[in-house]
């Protein structure tokens, strides 16, 4: 038996295998906004974040804008249709061995967490296509509709 309570996985390039989508798609969003930052300057400074947050990142990070606000609130909400429009079309999985890992931590008494920088719209479009159902193959889903300024909502 285990000490170990819980784990806690992100989902994009973690468990689930989306070939980087995200971060393209942001790189797109942005370059569309008349800028031209690289796949690996969005990774540098936008992984693992709320995507608003990584969107205005890497403007600040990678740009001269002067009004990152404007900027990022118009490209975050070109980024969501963009995104929906990407996971509509593209071919999603876990990588292999994530679900029979999940198996082993439950039957050992561990809990199985997802937590991602997605909104919670996103996450279950992506749980859904993976057949991944909260109560079955993990016990919670936490995404960025959870915190508040980086902390967990109080209700």
């Amino acid at each position: 038996m285990t000490n170990i309570k819980m784990v806690v996985l992100d989902m994009a390039g973690t468990t689930v295998n989306e070939d980087n989508l995200v971060y393209k798609t942001v790189q797109k969003i942005i370059n569309q906004e008349g800028f031209e930052v690289t796949l690996n300057e969005v990774l540098e400074h936008g992984a693992g974040k709320e995507k608003y947050k990584a969107i205005t990142d890497v403007l600040t990070a990678c740009t001269n804008e002067k009004d990152i606000e404007t900027v990022a609130g118009r490209a975050f909400e070109n980024f969501k249709t963009a995104l929906e429009k990407a996971y509509d079309e593209t071919e999603i999985s876990t990588f292999e061995g994530m679900e029979a890992f999940f198996e082993t931590l439950k039957r050992q008494g561990v809990k199985v967490v997802l937590n991602t920088g997605y909104d919670f719209k996103t996450a279950n479009k992506l749980m859904g296509k993976l057949n991944w159902f909260v109560g079955q193959q993990v016990d919670a889903l936490i995404t960025s509709d959870d915190v508040l300024n980086g902390r967990p909502h109080p209700d």
